[in-house]
């Protein structure tokens, strides 16, 4: 797993897989979600990321509770 910032966008980027990005699905207002040809999760965005996280401050926990939300959703 990676994650990016890039400042210039203000986009923060979750990559959950080296699997190309074949769909994008937006979960709600500036969250978009990445599956591959599978329907397998690849990657999250969040775009104007500062306005939803603190970015200087990110901590990894329950992670597969994370996830398991946004795939009921």
């Amino acid at each position: 797993m990676k994650i990016e910032y890039f400042q210039e966008s203000d986009m923060l980027y979750i990559e959950l897989s080296d699997k190309k990005s074949a769909h994008q699905k937006e979960m709600m207002k500036d969250f978009v979600i990445d599956t591959d040809e599978l329907g397998n999760f690849v990657g999250i965005e969040i775009e104007h990321a500062s306005k939803h996280v603190d970015i200087n401050q990110i901590v990894t926990k329950n992670i597969k509770e994370v996830l398991s939300v946004l795939s009921a959703a």
